[in-house]
């Protein structure tokens, strides 16, 4: 789970691999509902379970209750749904496989299938805050053990005000988010062009923080990330894309890794 600079957006992504093919889909959280997660750190992948492999179970604890994201496959998609959930001070909750369908049982005998389980209402772009004349553009590039995922989020005449982008390698993951009103990243303009720069830079090196430029390309965008820090941005021993290009309609990322990359001046 990902989520802004300014922690006004969260989202929740699923990517599963399965009998060499790669699926992912991705849901946006209500604000009130990711601030009262009570997740540990690191805790995630212990909180996800897979039933009969179709079924994909993200538990997001809360202190009374909690909800669930479910990611299910069908006829060729991954489809995501996200409920909820009641419980008591002292009471636990697992899910467990019956009836033909995963189950979430408590510690107190009561059980229920996932799907009876009341359905979470989702904010549209316009209730996540989205500002009239917004829109994203969005792409992604699938491969076995290797995608990516970006969104873009740009106003008039194409102008950019935000980016998401995750990676999920063999290395780890990565969750690269900025936006222009996130009070965290500095933004500089071009006339075809945007620089962000992140304050994960030595104070005695003026250029070494964190970096990316996008370019506008005609309709499209490229991005070059190959001077983002992977310790600001991805676990273990991840790193991110060097160069992503985005056209929209296509839906498809284009990602190229360089040995030398040209500077973002």
């Amino acid at each position: 789970m990902s989520d802004s600079a300014d922690d006004q957006r969260y989202e929740l992504r699923f990517s599963v691999q399965r009998a060499g093919a790669q699926f992912s889909a991705a849901v946006q959280l209500p604000v009130e509902m990711a601030a009262a997660v009570t997740n540990a750190p690191g805790e995630d992948p212990a909180q996800t379970q897979v039933c009969a492999d179709q079924w994909f179970i993200q538990e997001l604890v809360q202190e009374r209750g909690g909800s669930l994201v479910i990611g299910e496959l069908v006829d060729g998609q991954l489809r995501l749904s996200v409920r909820g959930y009641d419980s008591g001070d002292e009471e636990t909750m697992h899910i467990v496989w019956g009836r033909g369908e995963p189950v979430l049982v408590s510690s107190t005998g009561k059980a229920v299938a996932l799907a009876e389980l009341p359905t979470v209402p989702l904010p549209t772009s316009a209730q996540a805050g989205m500002p009239p004349g917004m829109k994203t553009l969005e792409c992604a590039l699938q491969e076995p053990g290797n995608a990516h995922f970006l969104t873009l989020r740009v106003g008039a005449q194409g102008r950019l005000q935000g980016l998401s982008y995750t990676a999920a390698t063999p290395g780890g993951n990565c969750a690269v988010d900025a936006d222009r009103e996130d009070g965290a990243t500095t933004w500089r303009d071009a006339a075809d062009a945007t620089t962000i720069t992140w304050p994960d830079g030595r104070t005695d090196e003026p250029d070494s923080a964190s970096s990316l430029r996008v370019t506008r390309e005609g309709d499209g965008y490229a991005l070059n990330m190959a001077h983002l820090l992977p310790g600001s941005f991805c676990g273990q021993s991840a790193q991110t894309a060097g160069f992503i290009d985005l056209m929209p309609g296509s839906g498809r990322c284009t990602v190229q890794e360089r040995e030398s990359e040209p500077g973002n001046d």
